[in-house]
């Protein structure tokens, strides 16, 4: 699963908060990556990116084989399921992604 939030510092700290509340080690299953780092491993599961990377991965993987689902969170709900968002304007016009 691939978390999508808006600022670095953000994104490492909802992957920090998550592989807390699991009792897990940072890295292991539940990891981020943001501009110039990455705490993730093979066994990674869930990973917290930002949205320069999340573009990077739809480049590289229009239709994202390797991801089993996204969301992205929002300030007022938490996490949300996949939806459309007007600020997903910038996302899709690198690829078409289908809505």
């Amino acid at each position: 699963m691939v978390v999508l939030e808006p600022r670095r510092v953000a994104a490492r700290a909802a992957a920090w908060r998550m592989a807390d509340e699991c009792g897990t080690p940072l890295g292991r299953e539940i990891g981020y990556q943001v501009r110039f780092e990455r705490q993730a491993g093979r066994d990674t599961r869930v990973l917290v990116v930002t949205e320069g990377i999340f573009v990077r991965m739809l480049a590289d993987d229009p239709f994202l084989e390797h991801v089993a689902s996204w969301c992205s969170t929002n300030s007022t709900s938490g996490i949300s399921t996949p939806t459309w968002h007007w600020r997903w304007c910038g996302v899709c016009r690198v690829r078409y992604v289908p809505t």
